[in-house]
């Protein structure tokens, strides 16, 4: 029997974050400056298109979510496989074959199926794509990515998918997101017992992180052994810049990495952000197996399909994500369906035990600026993400915490398409209009980067993409250290951040700003809830 049975239904609809209002079918949507108009589409120019899927059983799912990350619930980390999410709360068999026989209808192909029954992709003419959806299509040039068609019209879900499809991708193909790193310009200093703290050109190694957090590995061989993680990124790592970072700091991976291609991937496109990401996380749990979920090109499509394929294949604990888009960059009448889409599979994750941390961006306070108003960062600000966002770490010689600060350049403020979740409710500093970002923070400051190893030279990187994967990689040891995925952090975290331990769990942060918002004692829309303790988490049972 389901672990929903055993949770009080006063539960039920504690959870919930549905999207704000935004503007309604029909409207025009928001085109970005780098995008050439060249008039209406051609009838037949191919349009591939994700749409996704509404759960069953939809407030049982809330609550069960809830109760797994409440430790006073029977069903605290109790979570379900991906077969049992798709039997009891996935779309039935006979509802994902109706909406494939009414896109074949409508002219589409399926071009993908998933197990999950979550997401179904087809490919059809722009044509049948602006009849299906009442909108209209038109073919340009966007800076820097070539050829790409837009929707000029927020799109409107016809009757006869209304009741089961909740949001729908690739209307356009646009390139919307985008990873998250900063080159660095310095690093920190000093070598501790423990090994090499430094790269050849500056910049710190992943002993330098996991001393200054105190994560568990520097506690016994808590290094992510029997744990799986992954990152979620457009592109690849050469195997051989990998296997040279890990000799220079004298770490010996357990396993290979595992390279799993989504909608043909991006397999032998090397770069920093993925080099980075694997770097950061095989270095801080080399006893972990770490899977690359490569996805072709940064579009809304081929994002949410990735997403996706970490869900139904319920692999790993955690799924890095060190890129991200804004919400308000296109309208529509359910928000920014990316972040609708994306927010619905991480819930399926959560269920599952899947932590989806986010990093925020780069730019302070006004990262997204859309039609001269301010919004938030994606899918970061979904309220089933782990926010992640940036601080400047100093530590002494031996690599131990000395202070910290916010670094300016750490996104935050509050969300335009998600309401205020209900594990923010009554925090104190948390703005009660929509979801807070960030829910916590790592060293993002590219004065004090990472070293990274790429096209044979050595230099450093930060920004939020490096304290993103930092965290994946300190949770894999959390979750060896506690037999289980941690799963859902984000109300455990807002329940501790207001218990009596909050000052042994986290350094709060409480100097610096990011153009807007302070770091102050507690919550704040820089650092979140703060920093990690890490070994001290990990015996608190986050």
């Amino acid at each position: 029997m389901l672990l929903t049975r055993m949770v009080s239904c006063a539960f039920l609809l504690a959870l919930a974050a549905f999207p704000a209002a935004a503007n309604a079918a029909g409207e025009r949507v928001s085109v970005p400056a780098t995008f050439r108009d060249l008039g209406p589409a051609q009838a037949n120019l191919p349009v591939r298109i994700a749409l996704t899927l509404a759960y069953r059983h939809q407030a049982e799912l809330d609550a069960l979510v809830r109760a797994q990350s409440d430790r006073t619930s029977p069903a605290f980390h109790h979570y379900l496989s991906s077969a049992q999410f798709a039997a009891y709360f996935a779309p039935d068999a006979s509802t994902y074959a109706s909406v494939a026989r009414t896109l074949n209808a409508a002219g589409f192909t399926i071009a993908q199926t998933f197990p999950n029954r979550t997401v179904i992709d087809a490919v059809g003419p722009s044509s049948a794509a602006e009849r299906l959806f009442a909108t209209e299509i038109h073919a340009g040039v966007q800076a820097g990515h070539g050829a790409r068609y837009v929707n000029l019209i927020a799109p409107t879900i016809p009757a006869s998918l209304r009741d089961v499809v909740t949001a729908v991708s690739g209307l356009d193909d646009l390139v919307s997101l985008a990873p998250r790193y900063e080159l660095g310009h310095g690093g920190a200093s000093g070598d501790a017992l423990g090994g090499p703290l430094k790269g050849p050109k500056g910049g710190d190694g992943p002993l330098a992180f996991a001393q200054g957090y105190d994560e568990p590995i520097q506690h016994g061989a808590y290094d992510g052994s029997t744990r799986s993680i992954a990152n979620v990124m457009a592109g690849d790592i050469r195997t051989s810049d990998l296997a040279t970072y890990l000799q220079q700091f004298n770490i010996t991976p357990a396993y290979q990495l595992q390279r799993i291609a989504v909608d043909g991937g991006a397999i032998g496109k090397y770069d920093v952000e993925t080099t980075l990401d694997i770097e950061a996380m095989t270095g801080t749990a080399p006893g972990a197996q770490v899977y690359l979920y490569s996805f072709p090109e940064f579009t809304d499509a081929d994002a949410e399909d990735a997403y996706n394929q970490v869900v139904s294949d319920d692999l790993v604990d955690a799924a890095n994500s060190s890129w991200g888009g804004c919400e308000a960059d296109k309208k529509g009448a359910l928000g920014y369906y990316f972040a609708i889409a994306s927010n619905s599979i991480f819930e399926q994750g959560a269920a599952e035990g899947i932590t989806f941390p986010v990093a925020t961006g780069d730019q302070g306070w006004r990262t997204c600026v859309t039609d001269r108003k301010v919004n938030e960062t994606t899918a970061d600000s979904d309220s089933y993400a782990l926010a992640v966002g940036g601080t400047t770490l100093h530590v002494d010689r031996k690599g131990n915490w000395k202070s910290e600060r916010a670094w300016d350049g750490s996104a935050g403020g509050v969300s335009v398409v998600f309401t205020l979740p209900a594990y923010q409710t009554g925090v104190p500093n948390v703005i009660a209009s929509g979801r807070n970002i960030p829910d916590v923070s790592l060293d993002a400051d590219p004065a004090t980067g990472m070293a990274e190893f790429l096209d044979n030279q050595w230099f450093y990187v930060g920004g939020t993409s490096m304290a993103s994967p930092l965290w994946v990689g300190l949770e894999a040891q959390i979750d060896q250290y506690e037999g289980t995925r941690i799963g859902f952090v984000n109300p455990e975290l807002y329940t501790l951040l207001q218990g009596s331990q909050y000052s042994t769990l986290f350094h709060d942060i409480t100097a610096g700003s990011n153009g807007r918002y302070d770091a102050l004692p507690g919550f704040d829309q820089v650092t979140g809830v703060g920093t990690p303790s890490g070994w001290a988490l990990a015996q608190a049972g986050l």
